[in-house]
């Protein structure tokens, strides 16, 4: 029994980021053999979803006896991770803010992990937006988070006052 691996799109670190197809092949040349377990619709066998980990066996018998193959562990990753971005605090009524604006990453996912750390927190200054970084899991998808623009006034308004002197009514007043 011998089994061959065909992947559309092989990942990073071992992974797999589509389907992974597994295709049996039994023979003797001695005696027919009548396949027992496993093989697949075919002698093939799909994995179609997300895993850390997942084998796959097939196993045969002839004349000569039984045989056995179990593929090495397979990993598949199709889904991206995800990232986004926002502030920490929150505007005014009106939609501005009087002070720098903190904007703080959120990554995650779900198989294979994120790979390295999420992006630091980012300070603006200024109104504007932020940054979009991209991250990638340990699969090598990758995702990019989304902007986060501010209207940042840091200056208080001014007021000011006019005087106009009296008209004269007079009285000298």
């Amino acid at each position: 029994i011998n089994y061959t691996l065909t992947a559309g799109l092989p990942g990073n670190n071992g992974w797999y980021t589509g389907n992974v197809t597994i295709t049996w092949s039994v023979v003797d040349t001695e005696s027919p053999a009548v396949v027992d377990a496993g093989c697949g619709i075919g002698f093939v066998d799909t994995l179609a979803s997300d895993t850390a980990g997942a084998t796959f066996s097939c196993t045969a018998t002839s004349a000569g006896g039984t045989s056995s193959k179990t593929t090495s562990t397979l990993k598949r990753d199709a889904t991206p991770p995800t990232i986004s971005a926002a502030a920490t605090t929150a505007p005014n009524a009106n939609g501005w803010y009087s002070g720098d604006v903190t904007i703080r990453f959120t990554c995650s996912d779900a198989t294979s992990g994120v790979a390295g750390a999420c992006p630091a927190d980012v300070v603006l200054t200024a109104s504007g937006s932020s940054a979009t970084p991209t991250i990638f899991d340990n699969a090598g998808n990758s995702a990019t988070s989304n902007p986060v623009t501010v209207q940042i006034d840091k200056s208080a308004p001014n007021v000011g006052y006019a005087f106009a002197p009296p008209a004269p009514d007079g009285n000298n007043g």
